[in-house]
Order: structure tokens, then sequence, then C-alpha cells
């Protein structure tokens, strides 16, 4: 006898094999009796089924992936029954179909014994063929796995940062001492983009910094590198923690760091050197694929390294930058010390003014000056990286200056009274440069040699008071330069050619000026500057029996020209390679080849004067060459005819 269970199931089939041949109609079903679902006959089996139904259609596991179908067979195949419309169908990769029965309606397979269905595998239709009729689409009702801790923390924005902060740190470049390039451009640029990644993870993983109001203290110079209260990791700092130097030279004195600077700077260096590989080994730990990665640890230690280097970097800035602004302000004492000098000394300039007094002859004036001058000698001597340092220049040769200024007339030497007015310019330049820098003193760099102004400065002072020592402290040199400067000024308006060769300083004005200089020794006219730098010439020996030879030629032609200027002039215009005027002295070819013959040994004296004392010789030169250049520009554009505009 069937149970109730088999019963109900034959009519359930029974139904859905008459539907298929047509069915009873809609009346029939009607009237068909139906028992409640409260009195329908049960048995634990049908509960046991239903349960494994729904235990196996989540745990089964085959060797494909498995997923529920949303379509049933195919009702244009020729092998496609009804009597599958009501399953649930299970396709696997691997070429098998499982059929899933539904809760409601069990099917058991046609060829399933009763003993099979008691061990309550009604719900799995097991195993057809790969090719089988039935082939439909997978469903995918399964819901999406949830993102473990680890995987939410890569698609977030901190891990970005840190990702940029370990690929910038790899991009670091080391020396061969194993030290941090930081000198080259590539490595400055790559140091800076590492520290302004360690920067952004701070916020980006909201970890507390020390707090930076030390920077207050710091000089404005200092403070314009940095923005407000932000960390601002400066790689200028990290190199000076590198190097590790013990002791600065500025302006030739030696400063030595503290004990305590020198630790700082290096838990600074080794902290540094960690953080670089703690960065890269959290990146990599987070890259990972660990299910036993414990991230807020992780985290923790990251948060904790970066604690610790922001601590050491902002312990050494503090220490380093206050002990620096120690040693700039002792370096910047001298030119303290003159700017206070020179306020002093316009002071009294401003009351002696008002009181109508001149200053010039003022002892007290005079006094103030000289210690002025000594302070603009020591920095010249700490500061003049361009000219020699010299700190030997003294207030006499600003008083002497001034005193040939008010002698020496342009006509008699304008190259004298140029080095005159440049002397007192360039204590002036100082003044001025000084008052600027009185204005804002933290603008000047203690390394004085690297303030350009200041150099280009004090250079030009010492050009010109060294030229002043020489010539203006000695009278006799100073007669001699102004006489020598007035020969070729002079020179130089009656020939236009000598002119054009001061202007385009011809190397042929280092043979004609030593020319003009012994033709006038010949009519004692030289005020003994032959003498002074060709002494051989007065000492016996070859040199000085040409010099009388041909001293002898010179008076012979004078004596026999009316004019005692004629031979003068006829011989110059031969220094100068220009044929002679037409004159009685002139128009004999044999005269004329005596004069070239006397031109020539001038020439040879000549040469020899500039070549036994040359470092004497070129400095005398320079004053009135180098004084002259712009007179004789100006002579020659006076000069030139004049041309109407229209």
């Amino acid at each position: 006898m069937r149970s109730q269970s088999e019963e109900s199931r034959t009519e359930r089939s029974d139904g859905v094999r008459n539907e298929a041949n047509g069915g009873a109609s809609a009346n029939n079903e009607e009237e068909k009796k139906v028992e409640p679902e409260s009195k329908r006959p049960s048995s634990n089996n049908d509960l046991r089924h239903e349960t494994d139904f729904q235990n196996a259609s989540e745990s089964y596991d085959f060797d494909g992936d498995v997923q529920l179908s949303e379509e049933v067979g195919n009702e244009e195949d020729p092998n496609y029954t009804e009597e599958y419309q009501d399953e649930g169908i299970m396709e696997t990769e691997g070429g098998l179909t499982i059929y899933l029965a539904q809760p409601d309606n069990i099917i058991t397979p046609r060829n399933e014994t009763h003993e099979e269905e008691k061990k309550g595998k009604e719900e799995l239709i097991r195993f057809t063929p790969a090719n089988d009729v039935f082939k439909s689409e997978r469903a995918k009702t399964a819901p999406p796995r949830p993102s473990t801790e680890l995987e939410e923390l890569r698609d977030s924005k901190e891990f970005l940062q840190l990702e940029a902060a370990a690929i910038s740190g790899s991009q670091l470049i080391q020396r061969s001492d194993n030290k941090f390039d930081l000198d080259s451009p590539e490595g400055q640029d790559n140091c800076k983009k590492f520290l302004q990644d360690l920067e952004n993870l701070f916020p980006s993983f909201k970890i507390p910094y020390v707090s930076r109001s030390y920077r207050s203290k710091f000089s404005q110079a200092y403070r314009v590198l940095y923005r407000d209260e932000a960390i601002s990791y400066l790689p200028e700092i990290l190199d000076s923690a590198q190097e590790g130097f013990r002791y600065l030279w500025v302006n030739s004195e030696k400063y030595v760091f503290t004990q305590e600077v020198l630790l700082a700077a290096e838990n600074l260096y080794t902290s540094f050197c960690q953080i670089k590989h703690v960065i890269r080994n959290i990146y990599n730990r987070l890259y990972e694929e660990n299910p036993h990665a414990d991230i807020r640890l992780i985290i923790s230690e990251l948060k904790t390294n970066l604690e610790s280097f922001d601590l050491k970097w902002a312990k050494f800035e503090q220490l380093y930058v206050l002990e620096l602004m120690m040693i700039e302000s002792d370096a910047r004492k001298r030119i303290i010390r003159a700017i206070e000098m020179e306020k002093e000394i316009y002071s009294f300039e401003i009351k002696e003014k008002l009181k109508g007094k001149i200053v010039l002859n003022c002892e007290t004036y005079n006094e103030l000056r000289k210690k002025f001058v000594d302070i603009c000698c020591q920095l010249n001597a700490v500061a003049n990286s361009d000219g020699k340092g010299r700190d030997d220049l003294t207030v006499d040769i600003l008083i002497a200056a001034e005193g040939i200024s008010r002698r020496v007339s342009n006509s008699q030497s304008k190259a004298v009274r140029r080095l005159a007015d440049k002397i007192k310019k360039s204590l002036m330049d100082i003044r001025l440069l000084l008052r600027k820098y009185d204005k804002n003193i933290e603008l000047v760099d203690p390394q004085l040699k690297n303030n350009q102004d200041l150099v280009d400065a004090l250079n030009q002072f010492e050009k010109t008071w060294e030229k002043g020592k020489e010539f203006f402290l000695n009278t006799k040199l100073c007669n001699m330069l102004i006489y020598f400067s007035r020969l070729i000024e002079g020179a130089s308006e009656k020939h236009k050619e000598l002119l054009e060769k001061i202007e385009a300083i011809d190397t042929d004005l280092f043979v004609i000026i030593p020319c003009l200089i012994v033709l006038s020794s010949f009519d004692g006219d030289d005020k003994g500057l032959c003498k002074a730098y060709y002494p051989v010439l007065v000492e016996p020996g070859s040199v000085q029996a040409h010099y009388d030879n041909t001293q002898k030629m010179y008076e012979k032609f004078k004596a026999r020209c009316k004019d005692g200027y004629e031979l003068y002039n006829i011989v110059e215009e031969s220094v100068l390679d220009k044929e002679p005027k037409p004159s009685k002295l002139t128009k004999c070819k044999s005269t004329l080849a005596e004069i070239k013959q006397l031109t020539n040994d001038i020439k040879v004296i000549a040469i020899g004067m500039q070549r036994h004392q040359p470092v004497e010789w070129n400095s005398l030169i320079e004053v009135a060459m180098g004084q002259l250049q712009q007179h004789c520009s100006l002579i020659k554009m006076l000069s030139e005819p004049f041309s109407p505009l229209y």
C-alpha cells in the first residue's frame, strides 16, 4: 500500500500530464477537491527532503563553478518535455547538469530506486552527459562578497599616499659613501619629493606632529622658508644633518657647533634612513595577500615611526637654526660696526654743515673717517673675493685725493683728476650701500663674500685706492703721472691716429708712448721719468752708451733747425708712422733716412724701458690710459664735423 506522500506525488504528476494532453477544463479544476494545506499528510522524510534541498543548494561543491539557472530547457529542442518545466536546473562547466526539484514539487528521477529516496536525495537528479539537451544560462543570484578591511585600505587615498612615499623613497640617489645625493639637481628634486610625501602622510593617517611654534624665534631670513605652522621638511636641513660638519668657516673665522647639535644631527640622519625602509616595508606588507595581517597593528607601527622621525627632525631643526643665527650675528659684526661708524660720520657732517663750517680740515672728522676706512679694509680683507683683499689702505689716500682735486685742473691732467674723483666716489658708494643694509641687516649674507653688491663696491674701492697709494702719497710719482698723462692727452689731441689707437687699445701704443717719453727726455722735459723707470740709462754700460749716442744724433739735427720744436714734431710724426710735413730738413732723402734711423734707436730705448720694470710701468700706463679712454672718446666726438639733424 502506497504512502500518502506517494499518492500526493502521483496526483501532481497526473495533473501535469493531463495539462500536457489538453487537460481538464477550468471548471473541472474548480470542482476538483484539494485538501487544505494544514490537513495534508506529511512525513519526517518530506521535511528532511526540503531541508536537504536548501543545504545542498548552498554548500554542495563541484569541480566547476555552480550557478542556478534562470531558464529551463529549450522548447525548440525535440527532446524537451514539459515534464521538466517546474524543475530547477543547475549546470556546471565540467559538462554535468544537476536538476534541483522545487520544495513543493519534488520529482524523483524515473530510474531512481525507493532506497535512494529514503536517503534524502530526491532533490538532486544527477548526472546527465555534457551534450545534454538541457542548455541554459547561469543565473547570477549570489550576493557580492563584502570587502575585507585590507581591500578597503588598498582602495583608500591613504594607501595611495603611502604608495607615493614608497616610490619616491626608492628613487633617492645614494653616493659612493652611502649618503644621499643632495648636491645634483636630480638628487635635490628626488629628496624634496620624498620629504613632501612624508608630510602628506601625517594628515592622511591623522598622525600628530611636533608644534613648530619655536620658528617664531627664527629671523626673517629663515621664516620666509617655512609655511606658517606646516611641517615643512627642507632638504637643506637634512643635508646639514647627514654631513654632520663639526665647524664652519665664515669670513675667515672658525665657528664650532655644540655637541648637542651634532648629536641631534646624527639622530635625525639615522631616523631618516630608518623611515625610508619602514615606509617600503609597510607598503609591501599591505600590498601582499595576507589574510592574517593585522591592519591596525601595521598602521600603528607606521604612525609610531613617523612620530619619532618628526620629533627628531624638529629637535635638530630648532637647535641647528638657532645656533646658525648666533654664528651669523657674530659674522655680521664688521658690517654692523661699519654701519654704526657711517651713521656717526653722517651725523657729524650734518651738524658741521648747519654751523656753516668746512669739515675737510677738521681733525675730529678725519679721525672718524680714519676709523671708518680701517673697518672698510677689514671688510675688504674677508669679503673681496674678486680682488686682492688688501687691508693696508689708509685715510691718507683719501685726504691726498681731495687735495689733488683742489690743486690740479682738467687742463693739467684729466686722468689724475679722474683718479682722485674715483677714490672719493668709491668710499661714498660703500657708505650708501651700508645705509641700504641698515634698513634690513638680515638681507646681508653672513658669508660676506656672497653679497655681490658689497664685493663690487669693495673691489672698486681697492683698485682705486691702491693706485692712489702708489701715486698720490709719493709726490715725485704724482708729478710724473701728471706730466705723463698730460703728454698723452696733448699728443692725442694733435694726432687723430693716436686718438684712434688709444680708443682701440692698439698694441702699437706700448711702443709709441714710451718713445714719446724718451723723445721728451732728450730736451730734459720728462720730469725724471725715464731715469725712474729705466735707471740703467745713467749707469755705465751699453744701454747708457746707446742712449748717449742717440741723444747726440738728436742734438745734431736740432742744430740744423731754426725752430727747436720743428725736429720734435718731425720725429714725433715718424714715431707714429706718419709722413713728415714738407720742410727744408725733410727735402733731403739722406736726412730722412737719418731721421728714420734716429726713430729706430728711440724705439730700442723705449722697448728696454717698458721691459725693465714691467709691473711698475704697466701700473703707470693703466692709470694714464684707463682714465684717458673716456676723455679720448669725448675729444673724438667733438672733433667730428657737425651734421644737422634736418
